[in-house]
């Protein structure tokens, strides 16, 4: 493999009075935007997926709440019902 690559090497020989084929350089700006938006759509998904996720800790934060008050008045009412004993 790495015979090959210094073969490769060896042959190459850039001219820079031709400059780079316009064609080469076009293709590979479209492959680089193609990928540019295909890591800004995971970031804006993951955005989303973020709040998302959010919103269901608030919502069981509160349901979870709305237990501990029940359970607090609940004891309140056993100590007040023991000490009546």
């Amino acid at each position: 493999m790495v015979y090959w690559r210094k073969s490769i090497e060896s042959q190459f020989r850039f001219d820079p009075s031709k400059g780079v084929d316009p064609k080469l350089i076009a293709k590979l700006d479209n492959e680089i935007n193609q990928e540019k938006v295909k890591l800004e759509q995971i970031l804006l998904n993951g955005v989303q997926e973020l709040k998302k996720i959010s919103s269901q800790i608030i919502a069981k934060r509160k349901i979870m709440l709305k237990e501990i008050e029940m359970c607090m008045m609940e004891l309140a009412q056993a100590e007040a019902d023991f000490k009546a004993l």
